[in-house]
């Protein structure tokens, strides 16, 4: 058990360090508009461009990692994303600056996010391997805790810039453990990496992604993104047909009826979450007059439901199956943002604080019953392309929920940020009953071998 130690610890400071970016930049992000002079539509791009590289290259990534490069990716992801940070601290002098970097660090995270599945089911054997994922999730709470009250802090006393230097030293010691005690590259079959399918997943995911971003905007480059979208996306279904499951994606996956479904499910209610977590600092900080600190811990008490119901919930779905689970989690979702279209500071904290438990529940539901019920639903020999696509899944739903709350917040901010905020909770509504049919359509299932629906 010893000579795992070194290696449990890298996967979690790995985890810790991507999970504490993700969640400390939204506790930054009114505070960084506000010093650029920008409103919420280009502060947005905080987020986007980091979850933009990591949407578009993980699937090609974890295809690479799969054939024996995984130290290799995991040293360089660190590496890069050290030298991303750092910069991100000294761009202060230029936004678009700041987010070229945001991009630089997406790609550290994107490599090193595609190389953990890979550590995991082969430096591991079988019966560590749920133990070593637990201690992975639990770095992944840690930080979601720590993250938004430490960024509250950092940004209302030192500034904005200084929450990019709180994950250097993270960094500094897995890259030091990494290429001490991670295993030199051996080499599996000699991989057939798919770089057509790779340029045309990547060109497909940018190009929709920067439709919604400038779809407001409107102007002739919303319909060059937008005959891009159409085009990639036409040709990458064409392509995965075509190479079956020696493609980018395997064409068995995308075939499954009920595998699209959950993925479509998924994708909605990261979405739901993703767009809330992005508006709540801009709402507790103007709606409600908050500091940067106060709303840093008002958003850490979304975190502190994640960390203490996701294992409970994952129990659940070990005996009783996941569909159940998820309905409950598109209740809470049309709970919370019920409250939210309601709710005024003359109710009190408690009332806040409430809602606040609630949406955390909520995302503790969605994180854990959702991958556990697309692997389920995958053969055995899938089940970690499976895994590795509903990843992706949550990647491209943060991107897109934040681009397309952006978005409903631009349409209907007429009277204020509130009005806005409250429609983007109506649109949560309509999101989480659609939801819940998709979820309601598909077989529940516990344990067993899930077979093909075409």
């Amino acid at each position: 058990m010893n000579r795992y130690i070194p290696l449990i610890l890298i996967i979690c400071l790995v985890t810790f360090m991507d999970y504490l970016d993700s969640t400390i930049i939204f506790i930054a992000g009114p505070e960084v508009s506000l010093f650029f002079g920008l409103g919420v539509s280009d502060g947005s791009w905080l987020v986007m461009g980091y979850d933009l590289i990591l949407c578009a290259m993980l699937i090609p990534l974890s295809k690479l990692a799969k054939h024996g490069h995984s130290r290799n990716m995991l040293i360089i992801g660190l590496s890069i994303f050290i030298i991303g940070t750092v910069m991100c601290f000294f761009s202060d002098f230029n936004y678009w600056i700041l987010i070229a970097f945001r991009v630089v660090e997406g790609i550290g995270a994107v490599l090193c996010a595609a190389t953990l599945p890979i550590l995991i089911v082969t430096m591991f054997p079988e019966d560590m391997q749920g133990r070593v994922t637990g201690a992975m999730l639990t770095g992944a709470g840690a930080s979601m805790i720590i993250a938004p009250i430490l960024g509250g802090w950092l940004t209302g006393t030192l500034g904005w810039q200084y929450i990019f230097l709180v994950n250097v030293p993270v960094c500094i010691i897995a890259l030091i453990l990494s290429m001490k005690f991670v295993p030199k590259n051996t080499r599996m079959a000699k991989p057939h990496f798919d770089i057509k399918g790779m340029l045309l997943s990547v060109t497909f995911v940018v190009s929709m992604l920067m439709f919604f971003e400038d779809v407001v905007d409107g102007g002739t480059i919303v319909i060059v993104y937008a005959v891009i979208w159409v085009v990639s996306g036409c040709l990458l279904v064409l392509h995965i047909r075509k190479h079956g499951d020696n493609g980018i994606i395997s064409h068995s996956i995308i075939a499954n009826k009920e595998f699209r479904i959950l993925s479509l499910s998924m994708l909605l209610a990261v979405m739901l979450i993703e767009g809330m977590l992005f508006l709540i600092p801009y709402y507790l900080e103007i709606g409600w007059n908050m500091t940067v600190f106060e709303s840093g811990v008002y958003f850490a008490i979304i975190s502190v439901a994640v960390v203490f119901i996701s294992i409970p919930v994952g129990r659940i779905c070990e005996t009783k199956g996941c569909r159940n689970v998820l309905v409950g989690g598109c209740i809470l979702s049309a709970v919370f943002s019920l409250l939210f279209i309601f709710m005024e500071e003359s109710w009190g904290i408690v009332m806040l604080v409430l809602t606040l438990l609630t949406m955390g529940t909520a995302y503790a539901i969605y994180e854990t019953a959702h991958y556990v019920r697309l692997i389920r639903h995958m053969p055995g020999p899938l089940k970690d392309e499976a895994a590795t696509f509903g990843t992706m899944i949550s990647f491209l739903g943060a991107s897109l929920g934040v681009s397309v709350f952006d978005i409903f917040v631009d349409i209907a901010i007429t009277e204020g940020l509130g009005s806005g905020f409250r429609f983007c909770c109506m649109v949560c509504i309509v999101m989480a009953a659609l939801g819940a049919i998709l979820t309601l359509s598909v077989r529940n299932m516990k344990d067993g071998p899930a077979t093909d629906s075409m």
